[in-house]
């Protein structure tokens, strides 16, 4: 991931949500596809956010 991947690349993408929040630290986004849970995560630098990781896991 670069500085360039943001929420808006993969929101569009995935259209089974489960949950997300914005802690004013921490941005992350989560979503199931068929039996696999995908979490994306962000953290605030300044005024911009810059990516920490994917996490992939199979039920």
């Amino acid at each position: 991931m670069n500085s360039q991947f943001q929420p808006e690349t993969i929101t569009h993408k995935f259209s089974n949500q489960t949950d997300y929040w914005d802690e004013g630290v921490e941005v992350n986004y989560q979503f199931k596809v068929e039996n696999v849970n995908i979490e994306f995560s962000w953290h605030w630098l300044a005024d911009k956010l810059v990516p920490n990781y994917i996490c992939i896991q199979i039920d």
